[in-house]
């Protein structure tokens, strides 16, 4: 997949993954000057959950507080708790099939160390063109 990134194109190999988007209930999205949005500041239970069940609980606590409370904003920082919530799904939780493979032991050690490091970034612009872990040296 070819992807442009601040003027200059860069080939990502995908490895025959796919992803799909499945729910937008929480998502915000602006078309030209018209922002759409969940106004998450009327539903206080959302940030009472408890993250030891699922952090998503704490990426909620996280965003609310990058926010200021404020869902109408948009703040690119919010992108980066939620790769770090993938990464800490993909780390944790899930069951993969040969896990004494060496092609799972450097994957398993890449996840660890995005997972390790992706919080010091403010968006995923600044995380992709700023980490050596996506230099093709």
């Amino acid at each position: 997949m070819q992807v442009e990134v601040n003027g200059v194109k860069h080939d990502i190999a995908l490895h025959g993954i796919q992803t799909h988007i499945i729910d937008f209930t929480l998502s915000r999205m602006t078309k030209g000057k018209v922002s759409l949005f969940q106004d998450l500041s009327n539903d206080p239970d959302l940030f009472k959950g408890d993250s030891s069940i699922d952090y998503q609980f704490e990426i909620y606590r996280m965003i609310k507080k990058e926010l200021s409370n404020d869902w109408s904003q948009f703040k690119p920082k919010t992108n980066i708790f939620w790769i770090h919530y993938l990464l800490d799904k993909f780390i944790f939780h899930v069951s993969y099939k040969y896990k004494r493979s060496k092609l799972h032991s450097n994957s398993l050690k890449l996840l660890k160390t995005l997972h390790r490091t992706v919080l010091n970034y403010d968006s995923c612009l600044n995380f992709y063109t700023s980490s050596s872990l996506f230099k093709n040296e």
